[in-house]
């Protein structure tokens, strides 16, 4: 069952869907959201539930809300791009340096094993929207398993946040971005390879399909 959006959650003027505080236009219309009113936000932890609420923490150009009692945090989606964007220029160097040393040893324990903090707690909803949330690994190669809502942003357990950032800072979203432009170019390929083997089918049965 969907949970409502909370009365307090902001929404568009013209969609009327919910909003993450901070977005310049609507991610479903494409509506400005200039000058729209923020109310005061009461977002509920999605791991603890009714009657505990997260704390809003705000630094320089970044918004969190974090769970005093579990430990989690909840990151909009527009934050994380921004978090994302503070590292998209930190490479892992093959030199042989100290600092880069202890960056690989993080990168390698980060893909030894999956951080999945939430793993017997089941699906978690958005604190914003009060729909279940997807779970997928970070990026696809980092092992940190999160909680996401495409529209409003992801949730972190205690202690999943830091090792997102210890896996970005080991350069692990440029190895992210060449996994995913790899992927796509052996989708493809195998997509060709596929029509490839369908126009033959369609010969062997005489050119009744056509590819």
């Amino acid at each position: 069952m969907q949970i409502p959006p909370s009365e307090n959650s902001p929404r568009c003027p013209n969609c009327k869907r919910p909003f993450q505080p901070g977005r310049e236009k609507c991610m479903w219309c494409g509506c400005a959201l200039g000058g729209v009113p923020i109310p005061e936000a009461h977002l509920i932890c999605p791991a603890c539930g009714e009657g505990t609420d997260l704390e809003e923490r705000r630094e320089d150009d970044m918004i969190v809300h974090l769970c005093r009692k579990c430990g989690g945090v909840w990151l909009g989606r527009h934050m994380l791009d921004k978090l994302e964007k503070h590292y998209e220029n930190v490479t892992n160097h093959d030199g042989a340096t100290d600092h880069d040393e202890r960056k690989r040893a993080a990168q390698t324990a980060l893909r030894q094993g999956i951080v999945d903090k939430g793993l017997d707690a089941g699906y978690r909803r958005c604190p914003l929207c009060g729909v279940l949330m997807s779970r997928r690994r970070y990026r696809k190669i980092s092992n940190v398993i999160i909680d996401e809502c495409v529209g409003h942003g992801v949730w972190f357990d205690a202690d999943e946040l830091d090792s997102v950032i210890q896996f970005l800072d080991s350069g692990g979203l440029g190895e992210a971005r060449e996994y995913e432009a790899s992927e796509r170019s052996q989708f493809k390929s195998a997509s060709v390879i596929d029509l490839q083997n369908a126009r033959v089918l369609s010969r062997m049965l005489g050119g009744r399909y056509r590819f």
